[in-house]
């Protein structure tokens, strides 16, 4: 009995399937490596909406995080009871917040 008929032709040279085969995988591996090529050439833009939110936050970026001598302001009139919430001036304020995100 022939050990390279156990074997199944192990080490022998590749039959022309399985170079064609390898042939194939190569053809689909510079396939896949060019369309990423493609793709890292294309660029992102971002819509007004996005812009102008990504301006708000670096505009946000530039204040103090915080204002102490507001926060004890506030403390004090918390403590005390003075402390008094303008509903006006919120519905205000959040008007201006969304008509400043639709960007009119």
């Amino acid at each position: 009995m022939d050990i390279r008929s156990i074997l199944g032709g192990v080490g022998a040279a590749p039959s022309k399937t399985t170079q064609s085969a390898d042939n194939k995988v190569n053809a689909e591996r510079k396939e896949v490596e060019t369309t990423a090529l493609r793709s890292s050439e294309e660029k992102v833009t971002l819509t007004d909406t996005a812009g102008r939110l990504q301006k708000a936050q670096t505009a946000a970026a530039a204040q103090p995080e915080v204002d102490s001598a507001r926060v004890e302001q506030l403390r004090k009139a918390l403590a005390d009871g003075t402390y008094k919430v303008s509903a006006d001036r919120v519905a205000a304020r959040l008007m201006a917040f969304e008509v400043a995100l639709k960007g009119r």
